[in-house]
């Protein structure tokens, strides 16, 4: 038994009458004139069900206050004014009316699961389970205290423990939804996706319209990299709760990673008109407008984000990125130098910022910039094509061999890096293996290289045979 928020509703007046609400009025009204003496108990009830089960919650909690003035000693009594209090979110006050129940009844496994519901939605969890696990030995059969078991367990991070609670409220109770449910929450939180994906499922088969299930769903299918299914689990999430914010997030992010940026963006748009100050909606938007190269929409949005979090490196990385593509360098460099004061060692970054000091033709200065970049992220073979060649343009041949042996080493095999390879052994002298890498080239892209070749004219008679 768990409670939400989202729980019974409250007992404000209706705008249309409940049917029989004024004959259960005027029986209320003679309880309260001649009092409870003059009532049988099967009255009693009567009257009390009818206004909980139209969740007339004041006018019960009344009826029961009344009865217990008169009945001090009743468990019974005391015992559903306690279960009302619960449904009402008054667990401190339901605790007390238990600790009446339990003077009485210490015996009954229904108080003390109760009591241990009231202290789990107070976040005593640990004495919540205390109290569980008296009413288990009470009832080991009872799914509905394996499940708060479960519960408390998960909600103290012991996933494991309470993973054992659900599966045996499920034994108990097989269509248990908010076991099968949790227990798929579980399974994802351990890292088992495809076990998690079973159990909410198998919730969904009996509570289709559950669109937390469904969101979850789509969670574990997003990190099973089922995409489409994800999206359709969030499609469905959608649906079923329209504003249901983080499914509809989640949705956007999932049409990113399916390459449906067009869709992503009308997503991340009515997601952010409901919540417009979400910072990782906002750069998810501006980064997903960058790559559809709406370089102007995505500037004003990363202007704001970094106006907003002046420390926020990747938006400023961005806006960078956003300044390149409508070819504003000089705004560019800034944004991207500015992106490396806060993260130093960013090879992306420092990349960046490399690439646009050389377009600028600022040469010299993007040298010692690639060399950190290759410091940052050995295994970058463009960095270290493109130090190799700026290297080059600088007559530092000897670095520039360095570089391009490992920019070749790294690719397997590139056309480009074949023929910069080529220039770098022919400037230091050592012609055979220049030759090497235009056979290379040649074996890569015959038709391409041939003007190269033409240009050289002498060339050894294997690289002839191997043209022929």
């Amino acid at each position: 038994m768990t409670h939400y928020p989202d729980g019974p509703g409250s007992s404000k007046k209706r705008k249309t009458e409940i049917p029989g609400k004024r004959e259960m009025d005027e029986l209320k009204n003679r309880l309260f004139l001649t009092g409870v003496l003059q009532f049988d108990s099967d009255t009693l009830d009567e009257l009390l069900e009818f206004y909980i089960e139209n969740e007339l919650n004041d006018e019960a909690l009344e009826i029961l206050n009344f009865i217990l003035e008169a009945m001090p000693h009743n468990s019974d009594y005391w015992f559903r004014k306690g279960a009302l209090l619960v449904d009402m979110f008054y667990f401190e006050e339901a605790m007390i009316c238990f600790r009446e129940v339990m003077v009485y009844n210490p015996s009954d496994p229904e108080v003390q699961l109760l009591y241990g519901v009231c202290l789990d939605n107070l976040g005593c969890f640990e004495e919540a389970i205390g109290y569980f696990e008296k009413a288990l030995a009470m009832d080991q059969n009872n799914a509905d205290i394996q499940f708060n078991l479960g519960v408390c367990y998960e909600k103290l991070e012991k996933y494991e423990l309470a993973i054992g609670f659900f599966k045996q409220a499920l034994e108990l109770n097989p269509v248990h939804r908010e076991a099968a449910f949790e227990l798929g929450f579980c399974y994802d939180m351990t890292g088992e996706s495809a076990r998690s994906i079973e159990y909410y499922n198998k919730q969904l088969d009996g509570d289709p319209y559950n669109f937390n299930a469904w969101y979850n769903l789509g969670v574990a299918l997003a990190r099973q990299e089922e995409l489409e299914e994800a999206l359709h689990a969030f499609d469905m999430a959608v649906t079923i709760q329209e504003d249901f914010s983080p499914a509809r997030f989640n949705k956007a992010n999932t049409l990113v990673r399916l390459g449906k940026l067009t869709q992503a963006i009308e997503e991340y748009e009515d997601y952010l008109r409901t919540n417009p100050t979400d910072h990782s909606a906002r750069q998810n938007l501006a980064n997903a407008l960058l790559e559809t190269s709406k370089y102007s929409r995505a500037s004003v949005l990363f202007k704001e984000l970094v106006a907003d979090e002046p420390e926020n490196a990747d938006a400023w990385y961005g806006l960078g990125c956003a300044y390149d593509g409508n070819e504003r360098f000089l705004e560019a460099l800034s944004a991207f130098q500015t992106a490396v004061r806060f993260e130093p060692d960013n090879p992306e970054y420092l990349y960046a910022v490399a690439d646009t000091l050389y377009n600028l033709g600022r040469i010299d200065e993007s040298l010692p910039v690639y060399r950190k970049v290759v410091k940052a992220d050995s295994a970058n073979h463009m960095a270290w094509f493109d130090l190799a060649e700026t290297a080059f343009e600088l007559e530092k041949t000897e670095e520039a061999e360095k570089a391009i042996r490992l920019a070749v080493l790294q690719s397997g095999n590139s056309y480009d890096y074949r023929i910069l390879a080529a220039q770098i052994y022919f400037a230091l002298g050592n012609d055979q293996e220049a030759w090497n890498h235009l056979k290379a080239a040649l074996k890569i892209d015959p038709e391409k290289i041939q003007k190269v070749l033409d240009k050289l004219g002498n060339f050894p008679d294997d690289l002839l045979n191997s043209r022929e």
